[in-house]
């Protein structure tokens, strides 16, 4: 499934995709919102859990860049599933503003 594949879904079907397709990679929690990150194929997909509401609002699906700096506290399990995701899909990590984190 491609970023474009995904981004016609529906907010159903998005979560089927991230549900049959998806590798969870960590959470990212504030005052306004909830969001699981996960990796489907080249791209990742943030859920986003209003709390408030008790409902999910969107999906944000991005391949890099800034919105993964929110998960820059990544664990040794989740920096482990990234990489893999990334190295497994011949993604370049110089892309990525979190390539501190990565050995």
């Amino acid at each position: 499934m491609t970023l474009y594949e995904f981004n016609r879904l529906n907010m159903m079907d998005g979560m089927k995709a991230i549900n049959q397709f998806g590798t969870f990679l960590d959470n990212y929690i504030d005052d306004k919102e909830r969001c699981n990150l996960y990796a489907i194929d080249m791209f990742f997909v943030e859920v986003v859990y209003n709390p408030k509401q008790n409902k999910i609002e969107e999906l944000r699906a991005f391949k890099y860049g800034h919105k993964l700096d929110r998960y820059s506290n990544l664990t040794d399990f989740g920096w482990n599933h990234l990489k893999y995701h990334l190295n497994h899909r011949f993604i370049d990590f110089t892309s990525y503003t979190l390539n501190s984190h990565i050995d």
